[in-house]
């Protein structure tokens, strides 16, 4: 089911993305899911089965301009992390 973000999503999603090379940076700050989920609001959207996270996207509308901050899908081939959830 795809629904809105929320706070409390934040740790499932920062192991979602830590479990893909590359995309996680060690020194970013510690609550930047939580502030970007604020600011995204309904714009912020994660992918839930079974109580497990498996998708995540983010973006902000400006009002004359939007982006995607965020965008990441679970690999189904190398899912092992979700079990640790």
């Amino acid at each position: 089911m795809i629904r809105i973000a929320t706070e409390a999503d934040a740790p499932k999603i920062r192991a979602l993305m830590q479990s893909e090379p590359g995309f996680w940076k060690q020194y970013t700050r510690s609550n930047v899911l939580e502030i970007e989920i604020a600011a995204g609001k309904d714009l912020a959207l994660v992918w839930e089965e079974e109580g497990k996270v498996l998708g995540y996207a983010c973006a902000h509308d400006l009002g004359f301009r939007a982006y995607l901050s965020d965008l990441i899908v679970a690999n189904y081939k190398d899912m092992e992390y979700l079990d640790a959830l």
